[in-house]
């Protein structure tokens, strides 16, 4: 059968793939396709809130996939307006990112950075996957650190 939790932007994450934990902790989840009795709960509670508590269970894991799965959206049709590859860091800036581990030899621009937290994610998920959560977390908290002073560079 077809999972389809998958899309055009999560298909590289391993545990979507997988269909990690049955996918119930991916953002936006397709609760229909879960054999499980508390899916009418879950329903409910996504047309009154938006979202289910299964979103709750692991919001580290889930926070990281609706980051990943945004950035991939942002560069693709962002990308169509906003040039992301053009470099306009001053000092400050590229001291900023070398601190929290960015090579800004090789991530040049704003593009490079948001694709680098896109390849920690995509670490951190194979590990999650692999039943390897120890290895998953400090790669996730890393990816966060990255986008935490990219936030104000992701629009369109």
């Amino acid at each position: 059968m077809d999972n389809p939790n998958l899309n055009k932007y999560n298909k590289k994450l391993k545990s979507v793939q997988k269909g990690y934990d049955d996918n119930y902790c991916l953002p936006n989840v397709d609760y229909s396709q879960i054999k499980d009795e508390r899916t009418t709960y879950w329903e409910e509670q996504k047309k009154k809130y938006g979202f289910g508590d299964t979103e709750t269970w692991a919001l580290d894991y889930t926070a990281s996939v609706w980051l990943y799965m945004h950035i991939k959206m942002m560069l693709d049709i962002g990308g169509q307006t906003v040039n992301y590859e053009w470099n306009w860091w001053d000092d400050n800036f590229r001291e900023t990112l070398k601190a929290e581990g960015v090579d800004v030899t090789k991530c040049k621009n704003d593009k490079d950075v948001f694709e680098y937290i896109c390849k920690l994610i995509e670490r951190s998920d194979a590990y999650d996957a692999d039943g390897k959560e120890e290895k998953a977390i400090p790669l996730r908290q890393k990816a966060f650190r990255i986008f935490a002073v990219m936030m104000p560079r992701a629009w369109w």
